[in-house]
């Protein structure tokens, strides 16, 4: 419904009953945050729009960006994004961020930092639902708290179905020469999961 700035970088899942919830990077002034936030739609599986668009991130300082979603079997799902600002450890730049939601769009807990990695920039996140309510996020950082170096890697993080995370965060690349860049995450329905 905001139609006086840019709207770009959008990002769909549909579940199992058809059920979809997009979400896209917002750059207008009159939603309150000024810098560029994140919003979100949920629709049928007739195309109707459910209740109307949110906002994702609620913390609004600089700018959130590149948005990924992912659905659960019961309706739930949990958006992830990168943002310019974080109120958690990151605030060296860019940092990864999360948030959950009830399968009517109401927030489940609180915004949250995925990366524990701090320095240089951490962007362009993917996440993935499993079938349990467990889910996976990657993306490209910039350094590593493993053993690459050499440019950019890409990193993961496992969470349970609470939201908690799961182990520590993980490089998913073995080959370190030179840059690692835009990964992409699915998850089998037994809970294995694969990055490329």
């Amino acid at each position: 419904s905001f139609t006086t700035s840019s709207q770009d970088r959008p990002a769909i899942s549909i579940d199992a009953q058809g059920r979809m919830v997009a979400v896209w990077q917002s750059l207008g002034a009159e939603i309150g945050d000024p810098d560029g936030s994140v919003r979100g739609q949920r629709y049928s599986a007739a195309g109707v729009a459910q209740g109307t668009q949110f906002q994702v991130n609620s913390a609004t300082l600089s700018t959130q960006a590149r948005p990924d979603v992912a659905q659960f079997p019961n309706g739930e799902f949990v958006v992830v994004w990168d943002s310019l600002s974080s109120t958690a450890s990151d605030t060296s730049g860019w940092s990864v961020h999360g948030q959950r939601f009830t399968a009517d769009g109401t927030p489940l807990g609180n915004q949250f930092q995925v990366n524990t990695y701090t320095s240089g920039g951490q962007r362009t996140p993917r996440v993935a639902a499993g079938g349990a309510g467990e889910f996976v996020v990657v993306w490209h950082s910039q350094g590593s708290g493993a053993n690459d170096t050499a440019g950019y890697s890409v990193q993961g993080q496992r969470y349970s179905s609470t939201g908690a995370p799961q182990g520590g965060e993980f490089q998913v690349n073995a080959l370190t020469a030179s840059d690692q860049l835009r990964p992409s995450v699915a998850v089998e329905p037994g809970g294995n999961f694969w990055v490329v």
